[in-house]
């Protein structure tokens, strides 16, 4: 197809044009563009990144990556909310699969940043993100039990999980009587459970879907979207049930009365109310934090209220950092409800708020030396700790 053709179907004007292997990188009147060519139909070119305009608005940080000249994936930015189902739609060669391995740190993107809670992708993270990929990613000699065990282990899952977690999806998938069978005996249909098996074993918590019905007839199509209904629904219970275990002083909504309560009572006004959920208070690059900090540097507050101390962070020296020194260079008062702490009118402020943050500090501490202590006497039992060795796959 010629330049002009190309201006008249699309109505812009053409700056200037690459073509890549089928793919045309175009610089218009109109922004920059990406068209695709296709076989079918009286239209022989295709925006590629139709989607582009939908997705920008929701969250990735202006995210690119190049392919030698080739731009695989152009300035997507989107955010996806727990207990969300958030699709991304666009044509073969899109990039939702790059998009997709970049968010499982297979790939570096070329710009752009990519977080889980507020946190940068490590392996550490992908072990909470299930990931069914479009390509089949089987091991075809090992049986269905023997290939959800070796998956389950590249998630630091132990036997006795594993197993008791594959009984139950074996189960709902309708393949019970397939648990010994090699997986190269098995249909694409249900090669396909197998894989969506293993991509939930761990019971993630981001569940990334790339093709997910390929191979499926009618029927099963429905049977995985049920199942995918039913793993948000245990999203949004299992949330339920945390507030609940915690207790009220513990939760979210509770923190949020009890400040709500005390900046009625003493007449203050509530500028922005900053929340990081599910987050540890042993880093200080949580996002609602960082939020806070900035909206302090800013000018926009005066002063900081939180439940305990705790709540605003578990390590001495971001205590120090942040309350003892950047507070007070910038004026800004510091109240913490429970614990009577208050910059402004507590006579041992200091001293007090260097002691409470010793006692949090040797907690957080005290529990990863426990956790530790545990996966150790795991190991000393014979039990599975991270991956198989090689040579017993």
């Amino acid at each position: 197809m010629r330049e002009f053709e190309i201006e008249r179907q699309f109505q812009i004007k053409i700056d200037i044009i690459k073509a890549n292997k089928g793919i045309y990188y175009i610089k218009t009147n109109k922004g920059e563009r990406c068209l695709k060519k296709i076989n079918y139909g009286p239209q022989k070119l295709l925006f590629v990144y139709g989607a582009k305009e939908h997705l920008i608005k929701n969250g990735f940080k202006n995210v690119d990556k190049y392919y030698g000249d080739f731009k695989a994936v152009d300035n997507i930015s989107f955010e996806v909310k727990k207990g969300e189902i958030f699709g991304l739609l666009g044509v073969n060669g899109a990039g939702k699969t790059t998009t997709f391995r970049m968010i499982m740190n297979l790939i570096k993107p070329s710009a752009g940043t990519i977080t889980f809670n507020g946190r940068k992708i490590d392996y550490d993270i992908t072990d909470k993100i299930g990931f069914l990929t479009e390509e089949r990613s089987l091991l075809t000699k090992l049986t269905v039990k023997e290939q959800i065990l070796f998956y389950g282990a590249l998630k630091s899952l132990d036997n006795e999980t594993i197993l008791k977690r594959l009984d139950k999806l074996l189960e709902r998938f309708e393949i019970t009587d397939y648990k010994n069978r090699k997986i190269n005996t098995l249909s694409k249909g249900n090669q396909q459970k197998v894989q969506f098996i293993s991509a939930i074993i761990n019971e993630p918590k981001l569940l990334i879907l790339d093709e997910p019905f390929s191979g499926l007839d009618p029927i099963n199509i429905e049977l995985f979207k049920s199942v995918i209904l039913e793993l948000k629904e245990k999203e949004n219970k299992e949330r339920i049930e945390d507030l609940k275990r915690y207790g009220e002083s513990g939760s979210i909504t509770n923190q949020k009365i009890l400040l709500n309560n005390f900046c009625k009572e003493n007449h203050l006004t509530i500028y922005k109310t900053y929340v990081d959920d599910g987050e540890s208070g042993a880093f200080y690059d949580r996002p609602g934090f960082q939020e806070m900090i900035n909206d302090v540097d800013e000018g926009h507050i005066n002063m900081v209220v939180v439940k305990d101390l705790s709540r605003f962070g578990r390590v001495a020296s971001g205590i120090d950092d942040y309350i003892e020194e950047f507070f007070q260079l910038k004026g800004v008062r510091f109240v913490a409800v429970n614990e009577n702490l208050d910059s402004k009118t507590s006579a041992n402020f200091h001293d007090d708020i260097k002691i409470r943050a010793f006692f949090n500090e040797w907690f957080l501490r005290d529990c990863s030396k426990k956790t530790r202590d545990g996966k150790h006497n795991k190991a000393l039992q014979g039990k599975v700790m991270a991956t198989y060795p090689k040579y017993r796959i």
